[in-house]
């Protein structure tokens, strides 16, 4: 149903497409920015996304087999990263001293999707959300418990403070979540794996 609605509202499918060539030491993006590119040994750059990945818990199952049932992944959630000019068989990706994964030097030349994988990015993503659920709560219950149910009981005084203190909430939650939803830059490792 989510995937129905993203698409009736033309939500882009796209995070960043990244493509690093290794022997060139050059990079072409989309919706995102490389900045130091290094080649050697290791390949490493900064990288700044213009968008986060969609906020999905892999580690629920449900949802996980709800994925596999649906096009969302290919349609709605592309946090794609290539790397061609590679030489050895196989590498590890660290983005901020953290591994993400092993992949062979033909999945990375065919491009990974970071979007499905323990990162930063995915991280940050789940914080914003948990901060929009938050927000959404704090305003749900000023409308459906203070505005709508108290609206006819004769107290506006304590109505309209408990109003008061509850926009004040909800508006540090919703400056809370535009900080946590800014654009970070990442640094990224690509080293040869053992």
């Amino acid at each position: 149903m989510a995937e129905g609605l993203l698409e009736a509202w033309h939500a882009p499918s796209l995070v960043s497409e990244v493509s690093v060539d290794a022997q060139a030491g050059k990079s072409t993006v989309k919706n995102a920015k490389v900045e130091a590119l290094t080649t050697g040994p290791a390949l490493t750059w900064t990288e700044t996304e213009m968008a986060l990945p969609m906020p999905l818990d892999f580690k629920d199952k449900l949802l996980v087999l709800a994925l596999k049932s649906s096009d969302f992944i290919d349609d709605l959630d592309q946090e794609i990263l290539r790397v061609s000019g590679l030489s050895a068989p196989s590498y590890e990706l660290k983005i901020d001293g953290q591994s993400v994964g092993k992949f062979s030097k033909a999945d990375l030349t065919d491009g990974i999707n970071l979007a499905t994988l323990d990162t930063p990015m995915l991280r940050q993503a789940l914080e914003v959300h948990a901060l929009t659920l938050r927000h959404n709560n704090i305003h749900f219950i000023r409308w459906r418990n203070i505005q709508t149910t108290l609206g006819t009981d004769g107290s506006p005084a304590t109505k309209h403070d408990v109003m008061t203190d509850l926009d004040k909430l909800e508006n540090e939650f919703v400056a809370e979540q535009h900080a946590a939803a800014q654009p970070r830059p990442h640094r990224y490792e690509l080293n040869p794996a053992r």
